[in-house]
């Protein structure tokens, strides 16, 4: 009779274990068509790491692309799933790249007074210098090190930059060794090209443009999000290519800030890549 009872409590177990793993599976193939709530409705009430990464996660992509019902709401969501996520596993660094996606988001939503009043820039600057300390040869690590400069200089002068530590060569070399580390991954060539050429200084624009070339080059993929950011990279190199500089500018512009109106979910061609390939979803591996 005992061993009754522990054959069912260990199948029950196991039941459990695959019902998990198939919700898990369900989520990923649900970002990769671009259907973020049907997502977050398969991750609901799984509180291990995975789940709360990719809850961070897929909450993050779709506030980045102005599809949240509420953008404050979301950013406190994103932020809970990635705290939890953090506590599980104190040294991994993607929980600390989606906090400092999520104080990216709203140090850009609010006034530059609300920016100092609670501190984003330093402590974005803390998570990023902790993730280059884990994870130095990450590319997500440099990547984010560049666009927290960028974003910084974006919003304020180079002298008021300087005093928080951001300059323009600590955006160009943030991007340049995400690049170098990993020149086939569409969301870290184009969230660079976007950040570099959005900063009106002629020094970051050659970059900028070999960014979003790169972004635009990549092999397609059937990952939405994926395919958005290669079309929007496309579509800014033609108005530069045809001398609509201004155009351009107002295109990035709209994007950075989730104000571009686009197609959702988007449906991309010519892949056969798979949900689980690292090189279009290397931030939702485990």
């Amino acid at each position: 009779m005992r061993f009754c009872l522990i054959l069912l409590f260990s199948l029950a177990g196991f039941s459990g274990a695959i019902a998990k793993e198939s919700r898990l599976e369900a989520a990923k193939q649900s970002i990769w068509r671009g259907e973020y709530q049907q997502a977050i409705l398969s991750l609901s009430g799984l509180q291990e790491y995975q789940p709360s990464l990719l809850e961070a996660e897929v909450r993050l992509t779709r506030y980045s692309i102005g599809f949240s019902n509420d953008f404050d709401d979301e950013l406190d969501k994103a932020q809970l799933a990635a705290l939890r996520a953090l506590a599980l596993r104190p040294k991994a660094v993607q929980p600390r790249y989606s906090l400092i996606a999520v104080i990216g988001y709203r140090a850009r939503s609010k006034s530059l007074f609300t920016g100092l009043r609670k501190r984003w820039a330093s402590k974005g600057r803390k998570l990023i210098d902790e993730t280059l300390l884990l994870e130095p040869d990450n590319p997500w690590s440099h990547a984010m090190s560049g666009n927290w400069n960028l974003e910084i200089l974006r919003r304020t002068s180079k002298r008021r930059a300087r005093l928080v530590g951001a300059s323009i060569q600590g955006g160009l070399d943030g991007c340049a060794r995400a690049l170098k580390l990993a020149p086939d991954n569409t969301h870290i060539t184009a969230q660079c090209g976007l950040a570099l050429l959005i900063v009106d200084d002629p020094a970051l624009d050659a970059l900028g443009v070999l960014a979003l070339e790169m972004a635009a080059k990549t092999v397609p993929t059937n990952d939405a999000f994926t395919c958005l950011r290669q079309q929007q990279a496309a579509d800014i190199l033609r108005l530069r290519d045809n001398g609509q500089i201004k155009s351009a500018r107002k295109l990035v512009k709209n994007i950075l800030l989730a104000k571009e109106v686009t197609d959702w979910p988007r449906q991309c061609e010519r892949s056969s890549r798979s949900v689980n390939d690292p090189v279009f979803s290397p931030d939702i591996q485990d």
